[in-house]
Order: structure tokens, then sequence, then C-alpha cells
């Protein structure tokens, strides 16, 4: 989220008066400000975790504007565009972000300090893939957790494929970050992950989505 443009499209120049507006929409919950792993003091990520702000922009905005009637089966037409299939992901991916405190009590870790902070990796080379880690929890036992996010319409299997592409995830992090500390694949889904051979490979734990949702 690009605050500083979007205060530019509100026509707010003020600096003090940005902060003020950045601060308010934190506090009162719309957005939230996510650091960078190893780097807190030069930068962070906003995001807008406000559920109906999403949704609305997303997508009763644009039925708002349109000059033509609404169709009765208009929801239902939706649940077969490609923008709509997409939706779902992002949506889980925020409800995650919504509860950091009920992660942290999945995973046992409760009772130690714990940091959360999102990482991302972008390649120089042409032949080195890029990386996006939203969710990291640094823990004070010396242990880091990367959260992998999917949604899936039923129970996620693990591929050949996407295993390597964690391991890589992991490879990649620990070699960039030059981290000491020991590195935890955690995926977290709706209804779960198939304990394959491929999952074994590359995952050390998962959450599912009732876990988002327990008493603190």
């Amino acid at each position: 989220m690009k605050f500083d443009f979007h205060c530019a499209k509100c026509k707010i120049k003020s600096v003090s008066v940005q902060h003020r507006v950045k601060k308010e929409l934190i506090e009162s919950g719309f957005i939230a400000e996510n650091p960078f792993f190893g780097n807190r003091k030069k930068g962070s990520r906003l995001r807008l975790i406000d559920e109906y702000s999403i949704f609305y922009l997303k997508w009763q905005k644009e039925m708002n504007n349109s000059r033509l009637p609404v169709r009765p089966d208009y929801w239902m037409m939706l649940q077969n565009s490609n923008t709509w299939k997409t939706w779902p992901g992002y949506a889980f991916e925020n409800v995650c972000l919504n509860h950091i405190p009920q992660l942290g009590k999945a995973l046992g870790i409760s009772g130690i300090i714990y940091s959360f902070s999102t990482w991302y990796y972008i390649s120089k080379r042409g032949n080195d893939m890029g990386v996006q880690i939203d969710i990291l929890i640094d823990r004070s036992d010396n242990c880091i957790n990367l959260c992998e996010v999917k949604y899936h319409n039923g129970q996620f299997t693990v591929s050949k494929e996407y295993a390597k592409k964690l391991l890589y995830k992991k490879q990649k992090f620990i070699e960039v970050t030059k981290t000491k500390k020991s590195v935890f694949i955690t995926m977290i889904t709706n209804y779960g992950v198939k304990e394959n051979r491929f999952y074994t490979q590359a995952v050390n734990n998962q959450l599912i989505l009732d876990e988002l949702f327990q008493a603190l």
C-alpha cells in the first residue's frame, strides 16, 4: 500500500497531517504497519486490513458505479471469474494477519517473546527467483517460523514442485539474512495439509483455520 500516493490523491500535502492520518488509521484498525525483518528502522509495509473496506473497494464499489442493473445471479456468476478465484487466497491471508496472537498460541509460543514481520527478496540475477514471506514470526528461543499461507477448497496436497518452492524460500532466507536461528516452515491452511513424503521433506508443522479463532 503506497500511503504517499493515496495522500497525494486526497491532496494531503502536509507531512505532519499525513503522519497523523496514518496513525489514526492504524489505531482504528483500518491499516496495519508491518515491519521488514532485519530492517525495522528503515522500512515497513502498510496494508489495508479492514475486511469490509477490502471487500467494498474490490467488489462493491465497482458494482455501485455501474449504470447497469445488478442481475440477481451476479455473485454466483462471479465465482467463475479469475478475479474471484484469486480473492479467497488474499482474504484468507488477511484473516491470518489479523490473528497473529492466535497463531502464536497455536504454535505453542505464547510463553516466550516473539515478533511478527514480513520479508522479501528481489533477485538481481535472471536465474534466481524472488521470494516473498508475508508472515514471519521471529522468536526469542532462537527459532523463526516462515509461514506459508495457502487457501484451498479441500485438504491441500504438497507436490514435488511445491516442496521445492518451499525449500527454496527457506534456503534463500537463510542465505540472504545470514540468520543463525533455526528456521521452520509452517503451513497455514483452511482445511489442513495431507502429510505425504513431500510434506515431510519441506514442512515442519501446520495450522488450520479453526486455530485462528481460539480464545486467548
